[in-house]
């Protein structure tokens, strides 16, 4: 009975998030489809830009880490085998990820008891800047990951290769400072937010 009941609610949860899912596509997009031009389903160059463009695009991206257990692949096809296939979709005037591990040469976990804990190495900085990434957040569950050293070591990495961070700092001022992007037609501010948890520290006056 108690199983028969799960399998119920199972199937209602998702049923709900599939209507869930359904009335938030038939809001954005009551056709079902975007719309292109005259009303028709949207391809390829619906959203391409006319030049001269007056667009400013910002591309998101969500949990970047480039290494772990990718790391056999890497060594032998190396670090295009891991973007090029999603180049095309991070091409924007400003690129935005989230840093799913510091950057570091820090072997050691900070928290010896933390199941996932990741770093990623210094150089794919550089791997990740050159694909056009322009800013990293390390406002999640994995900044503390090599302890303050470690998110130091994030910074002067990424600085290094021309990519802003923010969403992390060594005082509150600095963790709690937006992202300004500056754009033609004004500016864009972001700001990286994470709930507290044990497996960091939250910022202070010092």
């Amino acid at each position: 009975m108690r199983r028969w009941l799960k399998r119920i609610g199972l199937t209602l949860l998702a049923l709900a998030g599939l209507a869930g899912l359904l009335l938030t596509m038939a809001a954005l997009y009551p056709s079902g489809v975007p719309s292109g031009p005259g009303g028709l389903a949207a391809d390829g160059d619906t959203f391409t830009c006319p030049e001269p463009c007056d667009r400013f695009t910002i591309a998101w991206v969500g949990d970047t880490m480039i290494g772990s257990s990718a790391r056999k692949k890497i060594k032998k096809h190396g670090y295009g085998y891991v973007l090029d296939g999603v180049l095309p979709l991070i091409q924007a005037d400003y690129t935005i990820g989230n840093a799913e591990a510091p950057f570091t040469k820090i072997r050691q976990k900070h928290d010896p008891d933390q199941y996932w804990s990741y770093r990623v190495r210094p150089k794919v900085a550089r791997v990740l800047a050159k694909a056009g990434f322009d800013a990293f957040s390390l406002a999640n569950n994995h900044a503390w990951d090599r302890g303050p050293q470690g998110a130091i070591d994030t910074r002067t990495h990424l600085e290094a290769a021309g990519i802003e961070l923010f969403g992390v700092g060594v005082d509150q001022d600095e963790a709690e400072r937006p992202l300004i992007i500056d754009t033609p037609y004004g500016k864009v501010g972001v700001v990286g937010i994470e709930s507290l948890h044990t497996g960091g520290e939250e910022a202070g006056p010092d």
